[in-house]
Formats: structure tokens, sequence, C-alpha cells
């Protein structure tokens, strides 16, 4: 009896895996106010945040995290919630190849519109701890890892802490992060969570997944070291 329900347990995530062949997740951001609390413009970008949404739509192939349409009275706290969150245009996940692929902010003063498309690894190492939370009805448990930015200060290294849930096996999240058993229903990059807020499994139509066509195929390394030669090349033609 005992090997049966050890098996059963074991075989489960399996069959569940098996029956979710496409979804939509919803998520919307909020700010962790410790890291720039009092700061003009992070107060500013507050009350944009609430106006912003996130889709993440996939199938058992590919996936796209993008935001959706909204309207604002208020365009400067709207834009910079947008800015601070990061997501400009669509990413797109190719689960087969583990890649990930987005076009370059277009509001950037050191790239064109659709200049490039950047690439990625899908997967990234993770370390998965022991803590656990509810979030929603659903037991997550916390993993954690690294992301590099560029910034006007060249390329810093800031924390990131997802919470995934092992109960759907899901291997993605927000803004292209995935590869952890389960998926990712929070997650916090720096000073930026995002929430799930609603969850669709297996709808009756399947999401229509759109990858970037437009721009020159760039890595994210690549890209990187380009942006601080134009950041600096136009910082020196500032000075004249």
């Amino acid at each position: 009896m005992k090997k049966f329900l050890f098996c059963f347990i074991i075989l489960m995530p399996l069959h569940f895996i098996c029956q979710i062949t496409h979804g939509k997740i919803q998520y919307t951001i909020k700010f962790d106010e410790k890291e720039y609390n009092g700061l003009d413009f992070y107060q500013e970008a507050l009350k944009g945040a609430p106006r912003l949404s996130y889709s993440l739509d996939f199938t058992a192939n590919e996936a796209s995290f993008y935001l959706n349409p909204y309207m604002s009275t208020d365009d400067k706290s709207t834009s910079l919630a947008v800015s601070f969150a990061g997501v400009y245009s669509p990413i797109y996940s190719d689960l087969k190849k583990s890649e990930i692929r987005y076009n370059n902010n277009e509001n950037s003063l050191l790239t064109l519109k659709e200049e490039f498309i950047i690439t990625k690894p899908l997967k990234m190492e993770w370390i998965i701890g022991t803590e656990s939370k509810m979030i929603d009805g659903y037991l997550c448990f916390k993993a954690t890892s690294t992301y590099n930015t560029m910034t006007s200060r060249g390329i810093v290294t800031y924390p990131v802490v997802a919470w995934f849930c092992p109960k759907i096996p899901v291997a993605l999240g927000p803004k292209g992060y995935g590869g952890l058993p389960g998926l990712i229903l929070e997650l916090q990059e720096h000073y930026i969570v995002f929430g799930a807020t609603s969850i669709s499994l297996n709808m009756p139509s399947t999401p229509v997944i759109k990858k970037p066509v437009k721009g020159e195929l760039i890595s994210k390394e690549d890209f990187d070291a380009l942006m601080l030669q134009r950041q600096k090349r136009l910082s020196e033609l500032q000075k004249k």
C-alpha cells in the first residue's frame, strides 16, 4: 500500500504536465517601497503602477509575456511605471530552443525602434530553498537568482526572487523567467514585484503566440556591450 501511494505521488505531476497544453496568466505589478521611498520620480511611478497589467500566454512550444493595453489620464506616472517594470515589447520564449527573444526599447536615445531582436537563454541558474508561503491558496516555494542590467553606471547585478507553485507544473513566469518546476506566481526583480492575479489553463481557444520578426539578431551580452559604447559616445557628444 505504501509503495502504491509513493508511486502515485511521484507520477501525479507527470499526469498534470501531460494535461496542461496551453494557458493565460494575468499579472499586476507593485513596488517594494523600502528601496526608493521618498524619491519624487519613484513616488510618481507608484501612482501609475495600478493601471498596468501583464499577460503570459503559452502553448506547449512557445510563450509570450506582454503589457496589456491600458487607458491613462496621467501619462507621466504611467510611463514611469512602465519604464520601471522594464517590459517595453512582448518577450517571446521558444520552449524547444530554450531561448528568449524581444525587441529593444523603442523609447531609448541609444536605439531605433525595432533595431534589434535581443536573444538570451531561457534557462537560468536558480537556488531553490525550503522557504514556502501561500499565494492565493497555492503553496509556493522560494527560488533565488540574479540578473544583469545596464544603467548609467554601467552593467549592474541585482537579485531576483521567484515564488513558484509545483502544483501547476508549467516552467514559466513573468518577464521571460522560467526553468523552475512550477509556474512562477510571484517574481521580485530588484524593487519590482510581479504577482499573478488570474490563472486560466486549457481554455477552449489556444492563444496565438507572436514572435518578433523585425530587427537584427543580437545576444544580450553583445547588446549590453554595444549600448555601453553608444552611451559613452553620447556622453562625449553632450560634453561638446
